[in-house]
């Protein structure tokens, strides 16, 4: 629910919606489609609930977030992914939820399963090795 919700919200925003300049504000059922494959990736067993919502999170900045081409329109963006994180997750430790960094990778778990990466130190060590 919370993916649909951010499709309706992306396409249904006036601040998302297509111009000239961002001819490319198109948002559909296939972002929904790309955040949901991003989530299959991950591993039975391998992420706390926690973590498979930060994932689902990760997704969407990935999905819809990286499209987005000036700070006010991905601010506005983590914003409006935050409030449908308190909506839709509401039980759930929102800090937890949104603390930095929000990186997800396949190549520092033993089994290449796609889990967090606490640190960007971790990730510069996995990088270089």
């Amino acid at each position: 629910a919370a993916t649909i919700d951010l499709l309706e919200t992306m396409s249904k925003s006036p601040k998302f919606k297509p111009s000239s300049s961002k001819f490319h504000y198109n948002f559909t059922m296939r972002d929904v489609s790309n955040v949901f494959q991003g989530l299959v990736t991950s591993k039975p067993g391998t992420l706390t609930q926690t973590d498979f919502i930060r994932l689902w999170f990760h997704e969407c900045m990935r999905v819809f977030g990286d499209r987005l081409i000036d700070q006010n329109d991905v601010d506005a963006f983590t914003d409006v992914v935050k409030e449908l994180s308190k909506k839709n997750f509401a039980d759930m430790d929102q800090d937890k939820l949104t603390a930095e960094p929000l990186l997800f990778g396949s190549f520092i778990h033993p089994e290449k399963a796609y889990t967090p990466i606490a640190s960007y130190e971790d990730l510069n060590k996995s990088l270089e090795s």
